[in-house]
């Protein structure tokens, strides 16, 4: 998730907000989905649902959401693919910002 952290950086500039966000969407994630049941449905699509890995690994996770996809094999294919979407934003996000600037 380091590449979440670099990306919210980049976006926002500033220490104290980016650290904000960062605190509300890694730690509020994670902690928010077991709550709202809108998100128990889609659960097994947010990276950080398999932040709490031995629950994951171990069923209890899955039971409590009432998901059986939040799984181990579940968890390595949504973090993979997080991870290389997150790493590809952040390549492409100082060129983007170059492109932009100069169109104007």
């Amino acid at each position: 998730m380091t590449s979440a952290i670099l990306l919210i950086t980049k976006i926002f500039r500033t220490l104290l907000t980016s650290l904000l966000v960062v605190l509300l969407v890694l730690l509020g994630g994670a902690n928010l989905t077991p709550f709202v049941e809108f998100l128990s449905h889609w659960a097994h699509y947010l990276p950080t649902t398999f932040f709490f890995s031995f629950r994951t690994v171990n069923g209890s996770l899955g039971f409590q959401l009432q998901n059986s996809q939040v799984t181990y094999h579940w968890g390595l294919i949504v973090l993979t693919s997080a991870s290389l979407i997150l790493i590809l934003l952040n390549l492409s996000w100082t060129p983007l910002q170059n492109f932009i600037q100069q169109k104007k």
